[in-house]
C-alpha cells in the first residue's frame, strides 16, 4: 500500500516538474525580450543562446537569437544559424534572401 502511494506521488509530481521547467524557459524567454527591448543585447543574447541550446527548433528563439546577433554584428554565427535552418528547410526563399542579407551586411557580397 506505502509502495502505492508513492508509486502515485511521483507520477502526480511529474507533470508538475514539466509545467515548471517550461514556466522557468517562458520567463527566461521574456527576461531575454524585455532586456532586448530596453537595449541590453549582450545580455539578452546570453539568455536567448542559453534557450536555444535547449531547443533549438523554436523558430521565434531562432530568429530571436538572428536578431541580437545581428545587432551584435556576429555575422559568421548568423550565416551558420541561417544555414542550418536553410538546410533543414531547403526550399524556403525568405531564409535565402535573409542569408544574403547578412551576407551584404558582413560585406561579403561575393558569396
Amino acid at each position: 500500500m506505502r509502495a502505492l502511494l508513492i508509486a502515485c506521488a511521483a507520477v502526480a509530481c511529474v507533470p508538475a516538474v514539466a509545467c515548471s521547467q517550461t514556466s522557468d524557459r517562458d520567463a527566461k524567454f521574456r527576461l531575454a525580450q524585455t532586456l532586448e527591448q530596453a537595449g541590453d543585447v549582450e545580455r539578452a543574447s546570453a539568455l536567448y543562446e542559453e534557450l536555444m541550446a535547449g531547443d533549438s527548433t523554436n523558430v521565434v528563439l531562432l530568429d530571436a537569437v538572428q536578431r541580437v546577433w545581428m545587432q551584435l554584428k556576429k555575422y559568421d554565427q548568423v550565416i551558420a544559424l541561417l544555414d542550418r535552418r536553410i538546410a533543414g528547410a531547403p526550399r524556403d526563399p525568405s531564409l535565402c534572401a535573409q542569408l544574403g542579407s547578412v551576407y551584404y551586411r558582413a560585406n561579403r557580397e561575393q558569396e
